[in-house]
């Protein structure tokens, strides 16, 4: 989490299950971090667009500004969302576009991080 990252990723056959929204997440692979993300400089911007190329979602944030969960399944450290814009609802075989850009903070320069979708519907 200490250098910048931009990548594109093609996201099929996502969970359809009842309208069962999916919500995108950045998670943080360190449990100390949430004392002092008010500080961090990091930011991260997320957009996710339809194989038409319309905008489902889109959020951009400094990572001490988003909502910091608890652990999940399992893993250390906290996953970060935005409250209003991390949920979609896919569609049945509608492919989307994953946009994430990622502005580093110095201090991060040993943590690491990653893109987690959860479906809340029995699997991530």
């Amino acid at each position: 989490m200490g250098r910048s990252y931009d990548d594109r990723f093609r996201l099929i056959n996502l969970p359809t299950i009842g309208d069962q929204e999916i919500q995108i997440r950045f998670v943080v692979d360190d449990e100390t971090l949430e004392r002092t993300k008010k500080k961090l400089d990091a930011s991260v911007t997320v957009s996710l667009t339809d194989s038409a190329g319309n905008l489902v979602t889109e959020f951009s944030s400094k990572i001490g500004n988003l909502v910091w969960s608890s652990p999940i399944h399992g893993h250390t450290g906290y996953a970060l969302y935005d409250s209003k814009h991390s949920l979609f609802i896919p569609r049945p075989n509608e492919a989307y576009f994953l946009h994430v850009i990622y502005s580093p903070d110095a201090s991060l320069v040993s943590k690491s991080g990653y893109v987690y979708l959860y479906s809340g519907c029995g699997g991530s």
